[in-house]
């Protein structure tokens, strides 16, 4: 509840969040559009781009930009991975999706562009910023890095000095990309990606049909953003179509703006049903607190 007044159509939100690093692209623009209407049809309060911390019995929502649409999410982390998964093998209509969407695919911040006749390595690893870093597997990263000189690493935008010189220190100057140029580009021009729970190039770059890997912890990276789409997409051997499935199912959460207000309505009110139902089937049998001895 801490948050529940933070909208992401604020750009006090962002200033705060962003400082001077980065700037918003206008690719924002369509999810802050529909930010009232997935505030005002929440059963439960909701808040922008908060971490789930909260068992089954989840008592808020939480909402975020993706991939130039928008995901809806619970605030716990096991009934949001329950719900991906049904949603993955629920599926729906997937006919245009991945043409839609590929009409999407733009960075989230004004970043640099490389000239139209630059040479994009075909093998990529994307990293989290650095106050994320605990999320990705430090020694997959460098394993791949090492055995695979062909492969480059693009840091976050967000990740600072000192984050990019932890990187550095591991896999060297000459396999950097600078944190400031366009992951999207990057991501479009290769043909395989290394990526994590916390970066929406990891589930893109399935959608668009390129083979992706997992550079995650294990131990962590539940708590990555997009974990409920990325831990059932690195389980499906097709993975494109696990990305489609999940898109196309009503109650994912997700949705676009080449949906109709009807159906982003229709899509947003069913999520939040399936997400009550998996609430009353996982609801813990005991409350947890702290007792006075």
């Amino acid at each position: 509840m801490r948050f529940v007044n933070v909208l992401m159509s604020s750009p006090e939100t962002h200033k705060d969040r962003l400082s001077d690093m980065v700037t918003r692209s206008s690719r924002n623009e369509w999810a802050e559009s529909v930010e009232p209407l997935i505030r005002q049809r929440s059963p439960y309060p909701t808040s922008y781009d908060v971490a789930a911390t909260q068992r089954t019995n989840f008592q808020e929502f939480t909402y975020t930009e993706f991939a130039g649409g928008a995901l809806l999410t619970t605030q716990s982390i096991d009934v949001n991975t329950r719900l991906m998964q049904l949603a993955a093998q629920e599926g729906g209509d997937t006919t245009s999706i991945l043409e839609n969407w590929s009409k999407l695919l733009v960075d989230k911040y004004e970043l640099h562009r490389e000239d139209e006749e630059f040479e994009y390595p075909e093998r990529m690893i994307f990293t989290p910023a650095n106050n994320a870093f605990d999320l990705i597997s430090w020694e997959t990263m460098c394993r791949v890095s090492h055995d695979n000189e062909d492969i480059r690493v693009k840091p976050h935008p967000l990740c600072d000095g000192e984050g990019v010189k932890q990187i550095v220190d591991r896999i060297g100057w000459n396999n950097l990309i600078p944190r400031t140029h366009s992951g999207m580009d990057y991501m479009l021009n290769s043909k395989e990606v290394w990526g994590t729970s916390c970066s929406e190039l990891t589930v893109t770059a399935a959608m668009l049909g390129k083979k992706v890997h997992n550079v995650g912890n294990f131990f962590h990276e539940a708590d990555g953003a997009y974990y409920p789409l990325t831990r059932e997409l690195f389980t499906w051997e097709d993975q494109q179509q696990a990305v489609l499935n999940m898109a196309a199912c009503e109650f994912s959460g997700l949705i676009f703006p080449w949906q109709s207000e009807e159906e982003i309505i229709r899509r947003i009110d069913k999520f939040y049903e399936k997400a009550l139902e998996i609430r009353r089937a996982y609801k813990p049998m005991y409350v947890q607190y702290p007792r006075k001895r």
